[in-house]
C-alpha cells in the first residue's frame, strides 16, 4: 500500500480531500479507484459511496458493476448502488438476487419495503425469522419512522421481540419509550425508562440519555414523581 497509485491509497487520499471540502478532486480520485484494475468490489463500492456529484455517480455505475463478482454481497452492493441513484427497479432486482443467494441479509428486507412502498417484504421476514435480533431491531426502526398508529404498534412489537432476544441492548428500551410517547402513552414510556434505569443504569452517557428522556416526559405531562 506504499504505492501512491494503489487503489486503497488513492481512496484514503480522496477521503482526506473530502474532509477538507475539496469535493471535485475527491470525486475524480474516487472515479480512478473505481476503474482501477486492482480495485475489488468492496473497495470500488466504498469509493462510489464517497462520490458527491450525482451525475458522476450515475456514469460510474457500470464500472462498479464490472468490479463485482458473483458473491451475494456483490448483488447487495449493486442493489444499494441503484438504490442510491433512485433506480428502484434495478435495486429491487439486485436485492432479490442477493436474498436468493443468502436470505439472512436482514437489512435488505427493510430496503425492499422502502423502495416498493410495501411493508410486505419486511412483514414476511419477521414471520420467517423471529429469532433474528438484527431483523427485529431494524424492523422496529422502520415502523417507528412511519406515521400511522398501526405502524407504531408494529414498531413496539418488534422492539419487544428484540429486547427479549437481547435484553442488554441499550438503545432499544429508549426507542420503545419514544414510540410509546408518540402514541400518547406516557405512563408506559415512563415505566420502560425507569425499569431500564433500575436494572442497567450506570454513570455513563447512555444512562444520562435515559434520564433526559424521562425528564422530558415529566415536563410534557406535568406529572413528575
Amino acid at each position: 500500500t506504499e504505492d501512491k497509485n494503489h487503489p486503497l491509497v488513492m481512496k484514503m487520499q480522496a477521503e482526506l480531500y473530502s474532509e477538507f471540502g475539496r469535493r471535485k478532486e475527491a470525486d475524480a480520485i474516487c472515479a480512478k479507484v473505481i476503474k482501477h484494475p486492482k480495485a475489488h468490489g468492496g473497495l470500488a463500492t466504498s469509493a462510489f459511496y464517497n462520490v458527491d456529484d450525482y451525475l458522476a455517480k450515475i456514469k460510474l455505475v457500470p464500472a462498479v458493476a464490472h468490479s463485482l463478482d458473483g458473491r451475494p454481497e456483490s448483488f447487495f452492493d449493486m442493489g444499494t448502488i441503484f438504490h442510491r441513484v433512485f433506480n428502484y427497479d434495478f435495486a429491487e432486482q439486485y436485492y432479490s438476487s442477493a436474498l436468493a443467494r443468502n436470505p439472512y441479509y436482514y437489512r435488505i428486507y427493510v430496503y425492499l419495503s422502502q423502495i416498493t412502498g410495501s411493508d410486505e417484504p419486511l412483514s414476511s421476514a419477521i414471520i420467517k425469522f423471529p429469532f433474528s435480533f438484527t431483523l427485529m431491531e431494524e424492523a422496529g426502526d422502520y415502523f417507528k419512522g412511519k406515521k400511522s398508529r398501526v405502524a407504531k404498534g408494529k414498531a413496539l412489537e418488534c422492539y419487544d421481540l428484540a429486547i427479549k432476544l437481547v435484553p442488554t441492548r441499550k438503545p432499544l428500551p429508549l426507542r420503545k419509550a419514544s414510540v410509546l410517547k408518540q402514541l400518547e402513552r406516557p405512563d408506559e414510556a415512563v415505566s420502560v425508562l425507569k425499569t431500564w434505569l433500575r436494572e442497567y443504569g450506570q454513570n455513563d452517557l447512555t444512562t444520562l440519555g435515559y434520564k433526559a428522556s424521562l425528564a422530558e416526559i415529566y415536563l410534557d405531562t406535568g406529572k413528575p414523581d
